[in-house]
């Protein structure tokens, strides 16, 4: 490679590390056994314990390093291993026999207390919604820091929706956790400062009357909004999308307006980096009749109804569930690329620059193709949103830069199991974007 090249790579890095310094969001954990670790320029997959229809959860250091993640029934330290008291936090779903729950976790940091750490649980639809909204605290300083579970289970509120979302206050500290209720427009929103939780939450009675609790809420990354997902199931409809106001030094929310869309009632939900357009899907609409897409809406486009007859709509494969910004400003979701009724193909997409209008968003349906030893499910890991106010800047591609962006960065991944001592596992493999 000549020097101009080598040059421009680095100064490229380098950008990318100043923009994105926080990287509490640098690890995924999802679906059957996916791993992404997001801290070098091309994000690299390796395989992980995770194995979730739905919702999950995970947390990094400032600088990337993976501390735990969770279904929310289980908790994994870094080691791959379920933490002491890790097992039996909240979000079981006994009615389904595993979680599963749209957004099943979310995990927060202590803002007063180093390497302590809240996981806030969802309940389910399939059990009735009988557990409701749990948390549980994890040690990090304990068990050689690998952490554990130092309090687990403990009610806050019940019956509430599939629904958790977080968003720092503005003093960048503290953090809100909202949930929303049952069979009701009611919104529960919980403040964690340095004195910890506090278990009386702000209540807000606003917006459409939720009968179903499966479907997303998102706050949007300058933590001025939140939209809604609400349906029941495919059968039986849902709600159309809503958008909110949220004042963050109050944790009141009031409704904003209701996208009067004539298309299906949307289960994954994300804002853009720049926080001015709505992207929805439909839930599980690959297994009906019902052609499944994402919708894009211009949320500066005027009025509702002038929002819904500018959106965009980008096709999708047979299936898809959630939506999830990344660290490096870029909007993922997953796809069952092909379905025979024999084999089928799953790949990871993305929109590569979801701040943009119309095509010029350009979504790649096949970014990564997982391996057979990973499969598709809905979900995607939730986070503080916070954490992806980022420029609309994609990572450094091969294409881009004519080699492998991953040659001089070495990360420190969970993939240290070796049952026989020699170092190397063949089964939890790490590989680059790069080869596929």
């Amino acid at each position: 490679m000549n020097k101009k090249v080598t040059f421009l790579l680095s100064l490229m890095i380098a950008h990318h590390v100043t923009i994105y310094a926080q990287k509490e969001a640098a690890n995924w954990v999802f679906g059957g056994h996916v791993g992404l670790n997001f801290s070098c320029p091309a994000p690299q997959l390796y395989l992980t314990p995770f194995d979730g229809l739905e919702g999950g959860a995970c947390i990094s250091s400032s600088d990337g390093q993976m501390l735990f993640f969770t279904d929310g029934d289980n908790v994994w330290s870094r080691d791959l291993r379920i933490m002491p008291n890790g097992h039996g936090i909240g979000g079981a779903c006994p009615g389904f026999g595993q979680p599963s729950a749209s957004q099943s976790s979310l995990i927060v940091p202590h803002p007063g207390i180093a390497n302590q750490y809240y996981i806030f649980t969802a309940d389910c639809e399939e059990d009735n919604f009988q557990d409701g909204f749990r948390y549980s605290i994890v040690d990090m300083s304990s068990n050689g820091g690998l952490g554990d579970v130092i309090e687990k289970d403990k009610l806050l509120v019940a019956p509430t929706a599939e629904k958790i979302a977080a968003v720092f206050h503005p003093n960048g500290k503290d953090v809100w956790v909202v949930t929303h209720g049952v069979l009701s427009n009611t919104f529960y929103a919980y403040s964690i400062t340095s004195s910890g939780l506090n278990s009386t939450p702000i209540i807000s009675h606003t917006g459409q009357f939720h009968q179903g609790g499966r479907g997303y809420l998102k706050f949007s990354p300058d933590g001025k909004r939140l939209a809604a997902g609400s349906f029941i199931n495919i059968s039986s409809g849902g709600l159309p999308p809503e958008i909110f106001s949220f004042d963050a030094a109050t944790g009141k929310i009031v409704s904003e307006f209701i996208l009067p869309d004539d298309s299906k009632p949307p289960y994954g939900i994300s804002f853009s980096p720049n926080s001015k357009v709505l992207y929805t899907t439909c839930g599980w609409a690959g297994y009906s009749s019902i052609v499944p897409t994402i919708e894009q809406y211009n949320l500066e486009a005027g009025t509702p109804q002038q929002i819904v007859d500018q959106r965009y709509t980008i096709a999708s494969p047979l299936a898809i569930g959630a939506l999830q910004l990344g660290i490096d400003g870029r909007l993922y979701y997953q796809s069952l690329a092909r379905y025979d009724g024999r084999s089928k193909t799953y790949s990871l997409s993305v929109i590569d620059s979801p701040n943009l209008l119309g095509e010029l968003c350009n979504p790649v349906q096949t970014y990564l193709t997982l391996p057979s030893t990973m499969t598709f499910s809905y979900g995607l890991p939730n986070f503080i949103e916070s954490y992806f106010q980022t420029p609309d800047q994609g990572y450094v591609s091969c294409e881009s830069t004519g080699t492998d962006p991953n040659e001089n960065c070495k990360i420190d991944v969970p993939n240290i199991i070796t049952p026989n001592g020699d170092g190397k596992n063949d089964e939890f493999s790490l590989v680059s974007d790069c080869q596929y």
